[in-house]
């Protein structure tokens, strides 16, 4: 088998570029697994499989050495250290929700203003598009009961670039916690922007307009 080095390295840097990224997601996929204690996927549709996803990228991003994407789980490790990262996946099932944030956070509120929620609000907005587009009726999940009949319109092509620049917490008119997402769907000239509202219940954000 030829080196990896051969040809392209750097005697400065001989351990960069895409094989760094690919080792690091090699090693953090690995640490979510044993954490898991398990090496099969959590279903990406659920809560679970986000958390489990997201603290892989997370990981991915501090071994390779760049600066990781805002989120919930960079919420968590810059406020609790990242100790609690492994004990929040310790506690994770495959029917876990959301509220096993705010367990590993300590707060009971999720609009507590330590918590960033746009990659989650953005990696749902892609979901719901791609569920949609397949004909998939858990679709119908991501959204509050009162709203569940509008939950299989085609909202976006789940190909455009989706961007979540606000999620400002307000209150639900029932008194629960709220968020209104500013979300631009496509780039240049086609870009549009959308305000997007989620109630949290049942711990866990559910579109609701």
């Amino acid at each position: 088998m030829p080196s990896p080095y051969v040809g392209g390295a750097s005697s400065t840097e001989p351990f960069s570029g895409v094989l760094l990224v690919n080792v690091a997601d090699a090693i953090a996929t690995r640490l979510v697994a044993v954490s898991l204690a398990t090496t099969q996927p959590y279903d990406p549709a659920t809560d679970a499989g986000y958390i489990a996803n997201a603290v892989r990228q997370w990981l991915v991003a501090r071994y390779a050495g760049y600066e990781a994407a805002s989120s919930p789980i960079a919420s968590l490790a810059a406020q609790r250290g990242t100790s609690a990262l492994g004990h929040m996946l310790r506690a994770l099932s495959p029917d876990s929700s959301l509220q096993v944030i705010l367990d590993a956070m300590g707060t009971t509120g999720p609009n507590s203003g330590e918590i960033d929620w746009r990659d989650l609000i953005r990696y749902r907005i892609v979901l719901e598009a791609t569920l949609v587009a397949r004909g998939d009726p858990n679709v119908s999940r991501l959204y509050i009961e009162e709203m569940r009949s509008r939950a299989t319109e085609q909202r976006i092509d789940p190909s455009q670039p989706v961007d979540v620049r606000l999620a400002q917490a307000v209150t639900a008119p029932d008194g629960s916690p709220a968020l209104i997402a500013s979300v631009i769907v496509g780039e240049g000239a086609d870009a549009r922007e959308e305000s997007v509202y989620y109630y949290w219940r049942s711990g866990t954000w559910l579109r609701a307009s």
